[in-house]
């Protein structure tokens, strides 16, 4: 059904969140404040992914650490797709913007609102990830551990 637009991205996770995802599934209210608000993020490249799995502080520090990383791939329903904007105004998303205006604040009584959120568009962005509020959107099905080639 091209309505639901559906897809398999990825999603990289820190060590400790790993089994709370196996056991509950992917939860934006466990997640930071992101350039899109607070959501579940994924990503079409799993090196975007791969930038979430560990503290950017510990980088270049794992020798002699375990550092098997680990990342979902989740099968999600995107339905229709807001182009968030790159310039840090997304930042108090907490759902995604109507389909009337595009407003997304939070006494926003327009009933349509897109299903998700796509960011990293413009040309000065590497990877376009994707942001979606509602867990029910997102099912992780695979489990993905790695390690980094160094």
């Amino acid at each position: 059904v091209p309505e639901i637009n559906e897809h398999f991205l990825f999603h990289g996770t820190k060590p400790e969140r790993v089994e709370a995802i196996i056991a509950g599934g992917l939860d934006f209210r466990m997640s930071g404040q992101g350039m899109f608000g607070r959501g579940i993020y994924l990503a079409e490249n799993s090196t975007k992914a791969d930038q979430y799995t560990d503290w950017i502080w510990q980088r270049g520090k794992e020798e002699g650490r375990n550092d098997t990383k680990t990342m979902f791939l989740v099968r999600v329903t995107l339905g229709r797709l807001f182009v968030g904007p790159d310039d840090g105004t997304a930042r108090d998303f907490t759902r995604p913007p109507c389909t009337t205006h595009g407003c997304a604040r939070f006494d926003c009584n327009h009933v349509e609102r897109f299903d998700s959120v796509i960011g990293g568009t413009s040309k000065h962005k590497m990877f376009r990830e994707y942001v979606i509020y509602d867990r029910f959107q997102a099912y992780p099905e695979y489990v993905i551990t790695y390690s980094r080639i160094h």
